[in-house]
């Protein structure tokens, strides 16, 4: 239960830590390339969903991929 426990808690500050870094990084590209945004906010925004949703997977199934060999271990 340690293990389960300290290994959601390291996934959470991850996937948190991750999420506000992409968000500032995102925020201040729109900031200063305004123009170059407008032309093509839908497809940016798809690909930022798309790249999120493919992360939080990847991170979950790592998480779980490190909870198997812990308790194979």
């Amino acid at each position: 239960m340690v293990i389960t426990h300290y290994g959601n808690f390291i996934f959470q500050i991850r996937f948190f830590l991750f999420l506000k870094i992409s968000f500032i990084i995102i925020f201040r590209l729109t900031l200063h390339q305004m123009r170059f945004f407008q032309r093509c906010y839908f497809f940016a925004g798809l690909i930022f969903i798309f790249a999120v949703a493919l992360c939080f997977l990847f991170f979950i199934c790592y998480s779980y991929f490190l909870l198997l060999i812990f308790y194979i271990i």
